[in-house]
């Protein structure tokens, strides 16, 4: 069998397993802070994860059916839809990206307010304020 290989073939050798005394990385790790601000999902969230319902009735009715829309996916909140896949949630920093790119990004075409934000639906993200701050962000828009 070994005659029959091609010449110029090489056979890998087994990889040698080295057991280290110290570590080999000296120093400390930075890490990146999640932003943890107040924001629109915080409630939703606490609710979806603990159970935690306010004292008051109606409060805590309120809460039980707005949360019954989204759903909590690998640490990732998103809304439930009738017609429509997941919708991620994203924070107002987010949205403000998002407009942006989906309104002058490099394929925008400057969308106008309501088609704005059925654009971002349709691309899968969601905020509350999804309408009212598409057709602010138009408005400041120069070119529109």
């Amino acid at each position: 069998m070994a005659g029959d290989r091609a010449e110029g073939w090489c056979v890998p050798k087994a990889n040698e397993i080295k057991f280290l005394e110290e570590p080999s990385i000296n120093g400390t790790e930075e890490i990146e802070m999640i932003d943890a601000s107040p924001n629109w999902m915080m409630p939703i969230t606490t609710y979806l994860n603990t159970g935690e319902l306010s004292e008051n009735r109606n409060e805590a009715r309120k809460m039980r059916r707005k949360a019954a829309r989204y759903i909590i996916v690998e640490g990732i909140m998103f809304r439930r839809g009738f017609s429509m896949p997941l919708l991620r949630c994203v924070t107002q920093e987010e949205a403000g990206r998002l407009l942006s790119e989906v309104h002058d990004g490099f394929c925008g075409n400057h969308a106008a307010r309501q088609r704005l934000s059925k654009k971002i639906l349709r691309q899968g993200y969601f905020w509350p304020t999804m309408i009212e701050d598409s057709k602010a962000y138009v408005k400041k828009c120069d070119k529109c």
